[in-house]
This record gives C-alpha cells, sequence and structure tokens, in this order.
C-alpha cells in the first residue's frame, strides 16, 4: 500500500532491511509487479472455471494474458533501451528485469496452454 503512503509495517514484521538501495520502500513490491501477479491470478481463474470454458471467459482470459504478456514485455524493453519509467512509476518500487522475463513467459503459458486453441476448426 506503498501507492498510498500507508505504512502496516507488514513487510518488517519478521525482518528489517539493513541495506540501502535506491527504491522508496524497500522489500516492497513493484505496482505494476503487483498488478501483473493480480491479473495471472484473474486469468487462471477464468481458465480453470470448466462450464465457462468455450465462451466468454476464454476471451476474457485471453485479453488478460494479453495486458500481462504487455506490462511484462513493456518492462523487459525499458531495461533493454534504458528507459526507467517503462518498468517504474516515479520514484516508486520498480519491477525487477528477470520479474518482467517471468511475465511475458507465464502469460505465454497461459495463452497457449493446452485446450484453449478450438480444434475443432
Amino acid at each position: 500500500m506503498h501507492t498510498l503512503d500507508v505504512d502496516l509495517g507488514i513487510d518488517q514484521l519478521f525482518m528489517e532491511h539493513s541495506i540501502t538501495v535506491k527504491t522508496s520502500h524497500p522489500g516492497r513490491m513493484a505496482p505494476n509487479t503487483a498488478l501483473c501477479f493480480l491479473l495471472s491470478g484473474v486469468t487462471g481463474w477464468f481458465l480453470g472455471w470448466r462450464p465457462l470454458s468455450s465462451g466468454w471467459s476464454l476471451q476474457t482470459a485471453s485479453l488478460l494474458c494479453s495486458v500481462v504478456f504487455a506490462l511484462g514485455a513493456v518492462a523487459f524493453f525499458g531495461y533493454v533501451g534504458g528507459m526507467s519509467t517503462a518498468y517504474g512509476w516515479g520514484q516508486l518500487t520498480r519491477m525487477a528485469v528477470h520479474t518482467s522475463i517471468g511475465f511475458v513467459v507465464l502469460s505465454t503459458g497461459m495463452w497457449l496452454r493446452p485446450g484453449s486453441i478450438d480444434r475443432r476448426r
């Protein structure tokens, strides 16, 4: 919740950070990373919902996979191109480069999962 500048202290419950890093709140997840995790979870829910696995739920899952892919790809190419605004927002924690690659791989795997392609055509 550091986006709203509220410190609940949950991230420091078990351990206090002793290293100095160039982030506004050390140890906290980047907002774009949290958004990708949320969208990936919702996508997995839609893909696992068997009664509606052939209609609008697959289309919604495909759309969400595309958004996660786009956020991961933009962050990765931001690292490649040296544009810090592509993988971080303002002074908030930035998405890590290996996390951006992971989201690209995860969203591609969910989009191309077995059963998501209609083989009757």
